[in-house]
């Protein structure tokens, strides 16, 4: 792709347009890479079932049926082998509909407590990996998104809106970076303790294993940010240059307009300065002269 300069009749490539655009398509799929793992066991459907924080398991040595608990952002997945349907799946706003698995406790090996799965589950989504700082991001990341998109068909870097653009989109892709690198840091340290400590406290009665899933993704949405945040510092220095550059040749020439009069003088009397101002030089020949 190109980008016209502000020379009349000239085109020549930009790179920092096609990093630009590089950039717009790592923070869209970031933005959706957020979304899914906010909305993981939020529905029923295998795309978003699979995707939990942390999974419970439990096996009823009663009926010898197995129990599962899958608990997300902002939702909790329940699969029973003595239910009929599959897998259920409720928002944390309502859990009712999950009271029908409320019966069924997984009793440790000293047969002194039992623990209910679902309370367990809802526990550690209302409690310990609360979704702020995704969201947080998230926006910083739509903020970041916006800001790239508008600087890719803005053409002259010492405008003001350029300046502005780049300020936006570098300062939201490095906050956007730190606080998603805090929640998956949490979420992952949070997530294995607790499958740890529940495992052996139990005697192995509840398992807990963490999603890889939702590991993986935040961890990957982190990579993205991290290439972003360091493109958009590199841009930033580029146009930083770019607008040096230009307002050092408009000083040089009104320097040289106020000392000489206008470049059409020099454009006629001086051929080298001409070009070196970036103006087209066309030597005037007279082809009517007779020939020796």
């Amino acid at each position: 792709m190109f980008c016209i300069s502000v020379l009349p009749g000239k085109v020549k490539p930009s790179p920092a347009r096609g990093l630009r655009g590089f950039v717009v398509l790592m923070l869209f799929i970031s933005i959706f890479l957020i979304l899914f793992s906010i909305l993981g066991s939020s529905s029923a459907g295998q795309a978003y079932s699979s995707v939990y924080a942390v999974k419970f398991t439990s096996r009823l040595t009663a009926t010898n049926a197995t129990v599962e608990a899958r608990s997300g952002y902002y939702g909790v997945c329940v699969f029973s082998s003595l239910s009929s349907s599959s897998i259920t799946c409720s928002g944390l706003s309502n859990v009712t509909s999950l009271d029908q698995y409320r019966n069924v406790k997984a009793t440790t090996t000293s047969g002194s407590s039992s623990v209910d799965l679902i309370d367990l589950a809802v526990t550690l989504s209302q409690h310990i990996i609360h979704p702020a700082l995704s969201i947080a991001s998230l926006t910083f990341v739509i903020l970041a998104f916006c800001s790239t998109a508008v600087r890719m068909f803005i053409v002259h870097a010492d405008s003001i809106l350029a300046g502005a653009s780049n300020t936006a989109a570098l300062w939201s892709s490095v906050l956007s970076l730190l606080l998603l690198g805090m929640n998956a840091s949490w979420t992952h340290a949070a997530s294995t303790s607790l499958a740890r400590i529940l495992t052996i406290s139990t005697s192995g009665t509840i398992t807990a294993t963490m999603g890889r899933k939702l590991d993986a993704m935040a961890w990957t949405t982190f990579s993205f940010l991290l290439i972003v945040s360091v493109s958009n510092v590199a841009l930033a220095i580029q146009d930083d240059r770019e607008a040096a550059k230009s307002q050092l040749e408009d000083a040089q020439k009104q320097q040289i307009q106020q000392q000489h009069g206008p470049f059409e003088k020099y454009q006629q009397q001086s051929p080298p300065l001409a070009t070196t101002l970036g103006m087209k030089y066309e030597p005037s020949i007279d082809y009517t002269r007779n020939r020796i």
